[in-house]
């Protein structure tokens, strides 16, 4: 190895393992969890029952904490197959594997854009801004509480690399690494994510060879070889070699795209009537007219009240921030790397993301009719591929500068001119027309014509007295000395680092929170016993939500609120996640319960007093609920008055305890043999039915049907065990959801699991005292793990084979 290439290497690693710790310091240093949104309520608990179940010795099958537990690898994101985290959560705890894993991420993204940019023939200098760009752009800011998110956006660079190189080089071992990166990206990313980076290769294949290099610097390697594809021989071997690789590609992600699939099927029977696949479903977080100034200007969600100094930039799953300075690099990139190859891939990446992300889209109509895209709620995250190539564009104008004709270099400053000229005025007519007098935002001279200090003009005047004025006018004058000085290339990419990364490098701390290391330590071992739930405030206050200054504490409790069986946003969560992470049924009994809650606790009751006499008042139907579903604690902003609830913590944030003994499991003596799933939901909303005493069966039990006191059943290990102990034959209740795969064993041997009370699982026991496992191993996870196993010797004989015949002789 030369010394060039030597220094390159270093100068790649550096960047890649020393910026993460630059934008996500107190994480990755610190150790300190990010709090926000998603990775409280869902990723970190998420990861916590991961690591519980691999330190066990079990596969992440299936997940107890969350929604009355729910099938770990159907969720489409479950992340449970990663080989990455397969090593990192057996030797690491927990939140340190978590924070490895965001470190291991961004550096992949990097290095792999790296990667992209050496094979289209571009400098590591001129790749560098680029790289730091696409890695740490404000898509992947707002997202880093999403890890999947980064996950995916880390795979998309490495796929394209690896499909320009099999396309070059044609041979066996290169489409076999293709399906093997294209089959990893899948199991740690978001569908959605994987989507993006499977139409950014397709995009690739279809025009990222089709302009010559000559115009604009040194070709590629393997670009000589790359134009031979009018050959038929070596267009049938790239067939052939994108089949291999397609092959690879669905037999190793068969054991999660089955369960997946499967839960998929039930969720649509189960809410057909209730369907969310709709065109308004999808549009609800496209692109808007003002969604494209976060493109320079992240705040436009900062409120006065919560930031005055320093602004105060808010998560948006659709702030693609990508600041003033990469802006007009990719802009400059538009005029000064038409020729290059790669051009062509990004000005259509550019204009097609523009389309898909767009609130206005016709296309939507269409893919809510898609049954893999339709669940997709937020169509502006097709972000990543227009930010991919925003930054290789910003690249290519690096590069091409030196050698542009005269012509190209003028029109790229004109246009760069002009652009940087507009956001100039704009900031300065902002800055002249608004003044603040006592909250609110005034013309000059005009006092009497005062706007509140609210939503978009709360947003104006915390970017006028925050940094973000500061931070783009830096980037204009940095990005035009790094264009345009006269310096040496390194100097220049130094230039430009700055300058595309200071405005990113603010995004991602004013965006992201963290919280103390044991935020999450001792509290996710709660479920063990019981399981919590929350109360909306809307619940349990007539007058609706409060302000969102009171909600805030509720993010201080989240740490109660990992094993929940709801979230603060009660049943609207839910609803938004029910096409894939909750089983049909829980999900059912979780909006019942939650509208008898809000009849119970607001005084608005729309049922009769026939109703009333024949399934209860509000309040004990959904009692009724909490009891089959294991609930024993309440948390809720509001104040609840019920003699069954005793006040255990008092504040802004208030949590309830059952008086009773609540368990996640219990014996009953009593059978209720009702056969069809719906009629069994009917007959335990009533008044007769008391879940203590009572079970509802979808079949007889032999040998059980003498009432038994209540008794608990002990419960201890990772998986489903439980000690039993009767005088009487009786049936054990689980309150855990009911889905096919699971079996039942007592004492050792098969015993029958039985349907029960619609949405949970039971098991009949013999009087005295007995073990009862249950396991999860669905039919499904068997043929997919084979199927896999199939994958990976599809593999070895690709890496084995070496070229296809008929493509050796180009490809050596």
């Amino acid at each position: 190895m030369d010394d060039r290439k030597r220094r390159t290497i270093v100068v790649v690693a550096a960047l890649a393992l020393g910026l993460p710790v630059l934008f996500m310091g107190p994480t990755l240093l610190l150790g300190r969890p990010l709090i926000r949104d998603d990775a409280a309520q869902y990723v970190y608990p998420q990861f916590h029952a991961y690591a519980q179940a691999l330190r066990s010795g079990h596969l992440y099958l299936w997940d107890t904490h969350q929604y009355c537990g729910l099938p770990a690898l159907a969720t489409g994101q479950s992340m449970g197959l990663y080989p990455p985290h397969l090593l990192l959560f057996r030797a690491l705890p927990w939140q340190c594997a978590i924070h490895m894993g965001y470190w291991l991420h961004l550096a992949l993204a990097l290095a792999g854009f790296m990667l992209v940019a050496r094979r289209l023939g571009l400098s590591t200098a001129a790749a560098a801004p680029g790289a730091l760009l696409y890695t740490y752009s404000g898509y992947q800011a707002a997202h880093l509480v999403h890890y999947n998110f980064v996950a995916g956006v880390a795979h998309l660079p490495l796929m394209v690399w690896l499909l320009d190189r099999a396309l070059a080089r044609g041979r066996w071992r290169d489409w076999g690494l293709l399906g093997l990166e294209a089959a990893l990206a899948f199991l740690v990313a978001h569908p959605q994510v994987f989507l993006i980076s499977a139409f950014a290769c397709v995009l690739w294949l279809c025009l990222a060879r089709t302009s010559p290099s000559s115009a604009g610097g040194p070709p590629a390697r393997d670009e000589g070889r790359a134009g031979e594809a009018a050959c038929p021989t070596r267009r049938t071997a790239r067939l052939w070699g994108l089949l291999a690789a397609g092959a690879v590609f669905l037999l190793l992600i068969m054991p999660q795209l089955l369960p997946t699939v499967e839960m998929a099927r039930l969720s649509r029977e189960a809410f057909a009537h209730t369907s969310i696949t709709t065109a308004e479903f999808a549009e609800s977080y496209g692109y808007g007219q003002l969604d494209l100034i976060r493109l320079i200007l992240p705040n436009l969600f900062g409120t006065v009240e919560t930031s005055v100094v320093g602004g105060g930039p808010q998560f948006h799953e659709t702030c693609a921030y990508v600041g003033v300075a990469g802006l007009l690099l990719a802009l400059a990139g538009l005029v000064l790397g038409k020729g290059r190859r790669g051009w062509w891939f990004c000005v259509a990446a550019v204009a097609l993301g523009a389309v898909l992300m767009w609130s206005g889209n016709p296309l939507y109509g269409l893919t809510a009719k898609l049954p893999f895209v339709s669940s997709f709620r937020a169509m502006g995250r097709w972000a990543p591929m227009p930010i991919f190539a925003l930054a290789l564009l910003g690249a290519m104008a690096f590069e091409s500068l030196p050698t542009a004709t005269p012509e190209r270099r003028h029109g790229a400053l004109k246009l760069v001119g002009l652009v940087g000229g507009l956001l100039t005025l704009a900031l300065l007519a902002l800055w002249v027309t608004f003044g603040a007098e006592s909250g609110a935002l005034t013309l000059p001279g005009h006092p009497d014509r005062a706007i509140p200090v609210a939503n978009m003009a709360a947003a104006i005047y915390n970017w006028l007295v925050g940094w973000e004025p500061v931070v783009l006018l830096a980037g204009l004058v940095l990005t035009c000395v790094g264009l345009w000085g006269r310096m040496r290339p390194r100097w220049r990419a130094a230039v430009l680092l700055v300058a595309v990364g200071l405005p990113l490098w603010q995004f991602w701390g004013l965006t992201n929170h963290a919280g103390p290391r044991d935020y999450y330590i001792l509290r996710p071992d709660i479920p063990c016993v019981n399981r919590v739930t929350t109360l909306p405030p809307a619940l349990v206050r007539p007058d609706g939500w409060p302000e969102k200054q009171d909600l805030d504490p509720v993010y201080g409790w989240r740490d109660l609120l990992t094993p929940a069986l709801g979230t603060v946003f009660g049943a609207s969560y839910a609803e938004g996640y029910k096409q894939g992470l909750v089983t049909p049924s829980t999900l059912r009994m979780w909006t019942e319960y939650i509208r008898y809650g809000t009849q119970a606790f607001t005084g608005v009751v729309d049922t009769t007093a026939e109703t009333i006499e024949r399934v209860g008042t509000p309040a004990e139907r959904m009692k009724r609920f909490h009891r089959l579903c294991g609930v024993a604690s309440i948390v809720t902003p509001g104040r609840i008055s019920d003699p069954d609830l005793v006040l255990v913590k008092d504040g802004p944030v208030r949590v309830y305890h059952y008086g009773d003994d609540r368990r996640l499991a219990w014996l009953v003596g009593t059978t209720i043999v009702v056969p069809e799933p719906e009629e069994q939901l009917q007959t335990v909303k009533l008044r007769s039915f008391d879940p203590m005493k009572q079970v509802v069966l979808d079949r007889d039990v032999p040998g059980v049907g003498q009432e038994l006191p209540f008794m608990s059943a002990d419960v201890y290990g990772p998986q489903g065990d439980f000690s039993t102990t009767s005088p009487l034959p009786a049936v054990l209740v689980v309150s855990q959801a009911w889905y096919p795969g699971w079996r039942a064993s007592v004492d050792g041997k098969p015993a029958p699991l039985l349907r029960a009370n619609y949405a949970f699982c039971a098991v009949p026991v013999p009087a005295g005292q007995h073990h009862v496992r249950l396991v999860f191993a669905p039919p499904l996870w068997r043929l997919g793990l084979l199927l896999a196993l199939a994958g990976l010797i599809v593999f070895v004989l690709l890496v084995w084979r070496g070229a296809p015949r008929g493509d050796e002789g180009g490809a050596r």
